[in-house]
């Protein structure tokens, strides 16, 4: 029996070195787990803050009667907006910039770039989305000023 004496300190210690490394373990895939869905977050309102300064832009062309200015131009004034903020519940600011270029081919059509960034208060990431959308142009007789839009197609939304 004293040969054996002790050995169950040794179990003890062993047992304790499994536990606090188990316990290590989970506290460590815990901590990530919550570091990971914290950065999904940022990203998720990221997206969403920008698809809506883009979606707002959208919006006050169309309803504002400013798309028919890319008839005969690729920038407009009225198609941008810097630091907007949406409300205190989406805490960040979106820049919104629109830019026209013509279609190649001798097409009158124009593709328009509606390119938002939204960067979150008290976050290192910035998101930048671009809408992108074709403008049909035609054109009654020869004369530049019988041109108007026909349709809007194409829209793509294009994540950086």
């Amino acid at each position: 029996m004293k040969k054996y004496k002790g050995s169950a300190l040794v179990y003890v210690i062993v047992a304790l070195v499994f536990a606090t490394i188990l316990g290590v373990s989970i506290a460590t895939m815990t901590q990530n787990n919550i570091l990971q869905a914290r950065h999904q977050k940022e990203n998720r309102e990221g997206y969403y803050l920008a698809r809506s300064g883009a979606e707002l832009m959208y919006e006050h062309l169309k309803s504002n009667n400013l798309m028919s200015g890319f008839i005969n131009s690729n920038t407009i004034s009225g198609a941008e907006f810097t630091d907007y903020e949406f409300s205190e519940e989406m805490s960040g600011k979106v820049d919104v910039a629109v830019s026209a270029v013509q279609v190649a081919g001798g097409s009158l059509n124009k593709i328009v770039t509606i390119e938002s960034k939204a960067k979150l208060d008290n976050t290192p990431n910035e998101e930048l989305l671009k809408l992108r959308f074709e403008l049909v142009i035609s054109q009654e007789g020869s004369n530049a000023s019988t041109r108007k839009i026909d349709s809007i197609k194409d829209f793509k939304w294009l994540r950086q």
